[in-house]
C-alpha cells in the first residue's frame, strides 16, 4: 500500500491524525501526526442491572415485608417528597424506585438500607 503522505510503498502502515484529517502513513510519516489508538470496545453499564444482581450477595436472614412498595410509596407521600427528591436524597435513579415502589423488582441489601433511612420505615422482618 502506499503512504498517504509521501505517497512511498510500504507494507507498514499506521493511521495518524493530520491537520485534523484521517491519513495512512508510513513510519517515517506517522512523526508529522498523531497517531491513533485502535478503537476500545466499551461497555455500558446498567446500574440498577447491578444492583438487582448484587441483591443476592449477602443473605442477613432478613425478608422484605409484603407490599414494601406501598410502605415505601406512603412514607415517601407522608414525607412529601417526589421521586425525584428521594432520588437525589439517597443517589440512585427515579425509573429504580418507580420499580421499586411497583414491586417489580426487589431492591438489594444495601438499597433497602438506604430507602429505611431516609424514609424512617422498616422494610424487613425476620425469616421464620
Amino acid at each position: 500500500m502506499l503512504c498517504e503522505v509521501c505517497g512511498r510503498p510500504s507494507g507498514n502502515l499506521k493511521k495518524i491524525l493530520l491537520e485534523g484529517v484521517e491519513m495512512l502513513a508510513c513510519e517515517e510519516c506517522s512523526s508529522l501526526g498523531i497517531e491513533e489508538a485502535p478503537p476500545q470496545k466499551t461497555k455500558k453499564i446498567d446500574f440498577e442491572e447491578m444492583e438487582i444482581r448484587k441483591a443476592g450477595a449477602f443473605d442477613l436472614g432478613l425478608d422484605l415485608k409484603k407490599g414494601f412498595g406501598k410502605i415505601i410509596s406512603m412514607a415517601r407521600q407522608k414525607q412529601g417528597l417526589t421521586f425525584e427528591e428521594l432520588g437525589k436524597k439517597i443517589f440512585e435513579p427515579v425509573s429504580l424506585l418507580h420499580r421499586i415502589e411497583s414491586e417489580s423488582i426487589k431492591p438489594s441489601d444495601k438499597l433497602i438500607s438506604k430507602l429505611e433511612k431516609a424514609l424512617q420505615v422498616k422494610l424487613t422482618e425476620k425469616q421464620e
